[in-house]
């Protein structure tokens, strides 16, 4: 699961205007956050009526792994509008926003084993969560924030057009939830028991650049 939010208040200056079109110069503040919640889950039924492990019994493996960034910065750019013939022009917006990078990364897990005829026992730690990488982590750096947004807007009425579109956002050092796995997993700390040896998955802060794509369609009217 993964959703993203975005916000900006900007002053725009016109800088240039002629018969062919029109560009602006932009500043501001802007406010990104972006979330992503992987959850892992493992439903094991002992069905070797001779094995270790009685006959019937289920274990509940649960691995999740959850981050979190907010970006706070200031921004500035350009917006530029041609104009194509009486009824149709392009705009091409560019904007880069500059700050900090407010990140997080909470890691869990449990394994629940019910053995038939015996209350359920649940241990901490599931397979690629253990108690060697649970926790609660924050991590904050500098942030760069670039977007573009490339416009064609057809004018249907007198202060009313059709506006369709293509938008790019990136984000840099951004925490996901797939780069906070590590996979060397000791396995001598499965299912709650003591560490024994390396202390494996550990946990190491790993970035990742996000880009974000899109297609945008509205109507728009000014007046």
């Amino acid at each position: 699961y993964s959703e993203a939010y975005s916000a900006a208040g900007l002053l725009r200056q016109n800088i240039g205007a002629g018969p062919l079109g029109r560009i602006d110069m932009l500043g501001g503040y802007r406010y990104f956050r972006y979330r992503e919640d992987l959850t892992i889950r493992e439903n094991l039924i002992s069905t070797n009526p001779g094995g270790l492990i009685p006959l019937g019994t289920t274990t509940d493996v649960i691995d999740r792994f959850a981050t979190g960034n907010d970006f706070h910065g200031g921004e500035f750019g350009f917006a530029g509008e041609w104009f194509l013939g009486p009824s149709v022009s392009v705009e091409l917006l560019t904007k880069v926003a500059l700050g900090g990078l407010f990140g997080r990364a909470v890691i869990s897990g449990n394994t629940v084993t019910t053995i038939p005829g015996l209350p359920s026992s649940t241990a901490p730690g599931g397979l690629l969560a253990l108690p060697t990488n649970i926790g609660s982590r924050s991590d904050n750096r500098f942030g760069v924030l670039p977007e573009l947004n490339l416009n064609t807007v057809v004018l249907l009425a007198p202060h009313t057009s059709l506006t369709i579109g293509y938008t790019l956002i990136v984000l840099t050092d951004v925490l996901s939830t797939g780069s906070q796995i590590d996979r060397s997993v000791n396995p001598s700390q499965l299912g709650g028991q003591p560490l024994q040896g390396p202390a494996r998955p550990a946990f190491d802060f790993q970035h990742s650049m996000l880009v974000l794509q899109g297609i945008n369609f509205g109507l728009e009217y000014r007046w």
